[in-house]
């Protein structure tokens, strides 16, 4: 049964597809077909079809689809002919501005919008992971991270230097603020500029809490506080402190001509010295601050890993641009792997914990390029990265503990910028993922900033320490999980009277 078709808008079609822009339009399409099962001709067929979707976005004139039927469409009237007009960039202090002239009906109807897939607890609606948008300029197929970054620049103006986070134990979110900060964060990602969206954090539903992400501290400056003061308990970071031994064995070591040569009993004052004595060696070489990113991650970073976190028999350290598998899966939710295949982040870092079967990451590094101190963009990509990589970690571990209750899980990550060493911690709590830089450390130098030694290793043994708890959490919430399926999958008569 053949489709009739408006004249008058099947000519306006034909004209734009014999047009040297849609051939160009239709070249390129092609190209990005990789279905092996797609004949030439289909896949000639399949550039036209959405060559004309083009058309329809360029005219605003409907066009159906293959089992559709086509109406009329009245070509004279001009708001379906008129070519929309593109959004206008507006600034952070615009949409600041903005909301507080508008804060009524309009705030209400945005801040109140119910999702479908909330979860309660304790009085707070949580993240919701279908909001996840897994657009990311990390992961792109075929090497295409500098292709983004071509096509969506960041905002160099937009970054300021991070800050170490406060945490308030007096003040806390109400319902009521929560809506507003949703409301303000929809209402900005709605105006962000495409060029900027994916290098900004609110884009991901990402709340950098540092103020190294401009716009988000000029949007949320007033709930950030309290935000922190929402979050559980675990995301609180405390340096340990230091034993009158391993004070003494770190001043013992500092003065040494020779840091292997001293004395040690115990395994912990072993591992301290050889620390030292890779440090010692790794400010001493030539050219020392003029090295590449492998390099200056094995000299300078890993022997802090080594002597902390590399110690526990529970966890497996992967060095060296390896694979995340919570990113690769997160992206491929809804794809198809045969079109799109993701195989997630290259991370320069990650912490396995290799007691439960389905081996959770439980920790992330990013290294941003090695010395001397990349550019403020690279910082902030890597940064954005690693909070990404925690989202997908978080998310995983929710897939994966699903009839437990996981939502005051607890994800850690480092980034290593220069011979800046910072700790980051990334929470879920009201449909808002936030990262939280929750400590800051100077790597040595030279011989005479040695003692930074110890400020490092004093960090990455708190570090340690936070990972272990989200190992013990794991491991609970992993007991609750089977308990929970037993009972599930117990008969009437198997349960107890």
């Amino acid at each position: 049964m053949g489709l009739e078709v408006n004249p008058a808008v099947w000519k306006k079609l034909q004209d734009w597809h014999q047009s040297p822009e849609c051939r160009e339009y239709i070249d390129t399409t092609r190209s990005q077909i990789r279905l092996e099962a797609i004949s030439a001709k289909h896949a000639e067929s399949l550039a036209v079809r959405q060559a004309g979707t083009a058309l329809k976005q360029k005219a605003n004139v409907y066009i159906p689809a293959d089992d559709d039927e086509l109406s009329d469409v009245d070509l004279s009237n001009k708001e379906l002919t008129q070519p929309k007009k593109p959004q206008r960039e507006i600034s952070t202090d615009a949409i600041v501005t903005n909301w507080v002239q508008e804060q009524g009906r309009s705030m209400d109807t945005v801040a109140s919008m119910e999702n479908p897939v909330t979860h309660a607890h304790e009085g707070l609606m949580l993240v919701n992971i279908n909001m996840v948008n897994d657009s990311t300029p990390f992961s792109e197929p075929g090497g295409g991270a500098q292709d983004q970054e071509a096509k969506y620049k960041v905002d160099v103006n937009a970054l300021q230097e991070p800050d170490v986070s406060k945490f308030s134990s007096t003040q806390l979110m109400t319902s009521k603020n929560w809506k507003k900060v949703m409301g303000k964060v929809e209402c900005y990602r709605q105006m962000l500029a495409k060029k900027h969206c994916l290098h900004d954090p609110l884009y991901y539903y990402i709340v950098d809490h540092s103020g190294q992400h401009g716009p988000t501290m000029s949007l949320l400056h007033k709930y950030l506080p309290a935000m922190r003061g929402s979050l559980a308990k675990e995301a609180r970071f405390t340096l340990p402190t230091m034993s009158d031994g391993q004070a003494h064995l770190f001043n013992q070591l500092f003065v040494a001509k020779h840091p292997d040569d001293i004395s040690v009993k115990t395994d912990e004052e072993r591992r301290i010295r050889d620390l030292v004595t890779s440090i010692v060696k790794a400010i001493s070489m030539p050219g020392k601050d003029n090295i590449g990113k492998m390099e200056h991650t094995m000299r300078n970073v890993v022997p802090f890993l080594d002597a902390t976190i590399g110690c526990d028999e529970e966890c497996r350290v992967h060095y060296g641009e390896q694979t995340l598998e919570p990113t690769a899966v997160q992206h491929d939710i809804g794809c198809n792997p045969i079109n799109r295949a993701q195989c997630g982040y290259k991370v320069d870092i990650i912490v396995e914990y290799q007691q439960l079967n389905w081996l959770p990451v439980v920790a992330c590094g990013e290294v941003s390029g090695g010395l001397p101190q990349c550019s403020h963009c690279k910082e902030w990509l890597d940064t954005l990265k690693l909070g990404l990589e925690l989202r997908d970690v978080w998310i995983m571990a929710q897939t994966e503990l699903v009839i437990a209750d996981a939502y005051n899980l607890v994800v850690w990550g480092f980034t290593v910028v220069g011979r800046k060493l910072r700790i980051y911690a990334l929470a879920a709590v009201e449909q808002l993922f936030h990262l939280v830089l929750v400590e800051e450390a100077s790597l040595p130098s030279s011989h005479h900033d040695l003692i930074n030694t110890e400020h490092v290793y004093l960090t990455m043994v708190g570090f340690g320490k936070k990972v272990e708890i989200t190992k013990r959490m794991l491991d609970n919430w992993n007991q609750q999980r089977v308990a929970a399926r037993r009972e599930r999958e117990r008969t009437p008569e198997q349960r107890p009277k």
